[in-house]
């Protein structure tokens, strides 16, 4: 019976340290707007295949709902969770765009739950963020002229200039970034294209975690510029692996933000992916009078053979042999030939001149 209990505290034990060692990795912003969208990465760490719900959940200090989750087809209510948005045999990571939406100026809780393909919650873990209250319009009056005025303060704007005809599936694509009006800071920036569905399908390269490397266009590149100030830079993107037959239609998309805080400005654009061009084997065929080289050696010098489509004809320098092969003969060779004729001719004239005076 004691060893029974024993197997049994094992098991027990044994699945508490499975359950446990399901764990979370969540990027998300210490401070955010009201009003604004920002984003937020979840990534499942030592989670069981399965297909996930997710929730993210924000209440103010008096437990009230203040924002919106995007759900890949509109905004809902925190409320509600993501349904089959992480399938960790595939990816492990999602990432998430919010909305606060009720004007509210203070500490907020964050809640994120996860349940599995079942509907089982089976995880959940609490954070805390900022909500502000921000003004852009700034007004002041001038007592002395009894005036008033309004200013507004500098936006960071981004915007993409590409060559259309250089978006090819498989090639690089050289995207260039301007931003104006940046502030003393650094700033992270993002591109990325995503399908009709909204499926992202590019990947950038940049620098992420201090490592320059290619990852999905899920991911900022970090520190891409430093303010103050205007800047333009290049930003090296292609269409990921799992979409390498893709062409058509397309959305380029990009943000801007000071490092790890929630965006400043975003860009959207149409554009055309292009089919990569092949080199066609048949036309270089087709075009190539060349098949084959060999050298036959003589006492005279080497002649050259080649073949060639039965379309060509031939110039004063060809012959065809008895197998219908091109027989190419340089002007040097003309000549020793002609020599040898001429030769020939005049041993054959002094033969008949000394037997005629006999």
């Amino acid at each position: 019976m004691n060893l029974k209990i024993g197997i049994m505290l094992l098991l027990m034990f044994g699945v508490v340290g499975l359950i446990s060692a399901q764990n979370i990795s969540f990027s998300y912003p210490d401070s955010v707007n009201a009003s604004d969208v920002f984003e937020v990465n979840l990534s499942l760490l030592d989670f069981s295949y399965d297909i996930y719900d997710i929730k993210i959940d924000i209440i103010n200090s008096s437990g009230d709902r203040i924002a919106e989750i995007y759900n890949g087809t509109g905004w809902t209510s925190t409320n509600y969770y993501v349904n089959n948005i992480i399938n960790n045999s595939e990816l492990n990571s999602s990432l998430f765009f919010l909305n606060i939406t009720e004007l509210y100026n203070g500490s907020a809780n964050l809640t994120v739950r996860i349940r599995d393909s079942s509907g089982i919650p089976i995880f959940s873990e609490n954070y805390s963020m900022d909500v502000l209250i921000y003004n852009d319009i700034i007004n002041t009056t001038n007592t002395t002229n009894n005036t008033e005025t309004t200013t507004t303060s500098p936006e960071t704007e981004i915007s993409l200039k590409w060559d259309d005809d250089e978006i090819i599936n498989g090639d690089e694509i050289k995207i260039t970034v301007k931003v104006v009006d940046m502030e003393v800071n650094l700033y992270d920036v993002k591109i990325w294209i995503v399908d009709d569905d909204d499926n992202i399908i590019s990947e950038r390269y940049g620098s992420y975690g201090g490592d320059s490397e290619w990852k999905s266009g899920n991911y900022y590149v970090e520190e891409f510029f430093e303010g103050p100030g205007n800047d333009s830079s290049i930003m090296k993107i292609r269409i990921k692996d799992d979409y390498k037959d893709f062409v058509g239609s397309a959305t380029i998309k990009a943000r801007i933000r000071k490092i790890s805080e929630s965006y400043l400005d975003s860009f959207e654009k149409t554009i055309d992916i292009l089919e990569q061009e092949g080199e066609d084997e048949d036309d270089e065929d087709d075009n190539n009078e060349v098949i084959s080289i060999s050298s036959n050696s003589s006492s005279s010098g080497n002649v050259i053979t080649l073949g060639v489509n039965a379309e060509s004809s031939l110039d004063d320098s060809e012959e065809s042999d008895e197998n219908g092969e091109v027989i190419y003969k340089s002007k040097n060779e003309h000549i020793k030939e002609y020599s040898m004729y001429g030769f020939g001719l005049l041993c054959v004239g002094l033969i008949i001149v000394l037997l005629i005076d006999k």
